[in-house]
């Protein structure tokens, strides 16, 4: 199976106060567990979409192509629509899309999902805990036109709530596939949960 990898990382982090993409980690940062995380499954393309302020920072230490979104009042699904327009046509089946503020166990994750997608590379797939989708999401190519032609109302979800294409759930051994992660109290919480669970 070919296949390609977008990480997300384009968002201002005005709720948080400091890039999330910066945030320390596990002895790393969000960004660097979600590099690592797409180096470990070798796409045939990684796509890194960022802002003009980050892109400076992640460049070094992002295996793959870098796409900046210039413009800081778009939305994550603007960034994901340019994600898929930087892959080239009818190079891979599909991609996995990633959200730099979902850490936790987000190699593991990637994994069973990359397991799942290689089954069957046309289904569309989210990793879910108990049956509730979350993070990574596997999307097939066959889908990506009707993407590209969304309006983009209510992001990548809306789509699928949309035209019915929703995912099958992959379960996942951790909540952290659920994690919403947008202000400093949400990280606080997001770290007692994951102290835990450990």
């Amino acid at each position: 199976m070919r296949f390609a990898a977008i990480l997300l990382a384009a968002g201002q982090s005005t709720r948080m106060g400091t890039p999330k993409a910066l945030l320390p980690w596990g002895g790393a940062t969000f960004f660097e567990e979600a590099a690592l995380a797409v180096e470990a499954v070798a796409p045939l393309h990684a796509i890194l979409v960022t802002n003009p302020m980050l892109a400076p920072r992640l460049s070094g230490r992002w295996k793959g192509q870098l796409v900046v979104n210039p413009d800081s009042g778009s939305s994550q699904f603007d960034s994901l629509c340019l994600g898929l327009r930087a892959i080239p046509p009818n190079s891979v089946n599909g991609a996995f899309i990633l959200l730099v503020d979902n850490p936790g166990w987000l190699g593991e994750r990637l994994r069973r999902l990359a397991e799942a997608a290689s089954a069957d590379p046309t289904e569309l797939l989210a990793a879910a805990f108990r049956g509730e989708i979350g993070h990574p999401l596997w999307l097939p190519v066959a889908h990506w036109a009707a993407v590209l032609e969304w309006s983009g109302r209510g992001g990548l979800r809306g789509w699928m709530v949309a035209s019915g294409k929703l995912p099958r759930p992959v379960e996942v051994d951790s909540s952290t596939a659920l994690s919403d992660i947008d202000t400093p109290a949400s990280l606080e919480a997001f770290r007692h949960a994951m102290e835990q669970q450990q």
